[in-house]
């Protein structure tokens, strides 16, 4: 196999590594901001973290990142009536 073909390869793994990377960062924000497990959210009973215990609102919300994230959805909620 000729060696110019690991390059591809290589550049397509670090894309999917950078790609899952960021969406392990945003569900990170999203779980702190519902009080939710980050690793199960409550949907595992054999999760190291919260022992299937991790459901959204089992723990305080962040409340930054609730108002940051959070809150602008309830709002258009709202407006939808």
């Amino acid at each position: 196999m000729p060696d110019d073909l690991g390059d591809p390869i290589r550049s397509s793994v670090r894309a999917v590594r950078d790609e899952l990377e960021s969406l392990r960062r945003q569900n990170e924000l999203l779980a702190a901001a519902l009080g939710a497990c980050e690793r199960c959210w409550g949907s595992q009973s054999e999760c190291p973290r919260c022992g299937g215990d991790g459901s959204p609102g089992s723990r305080r919300p962040d409340e930054r990142v609730f108002e940051e994230l959070v809150r602008p959805a309830i709002r258009r909620l709202d407006q939808l009536g």
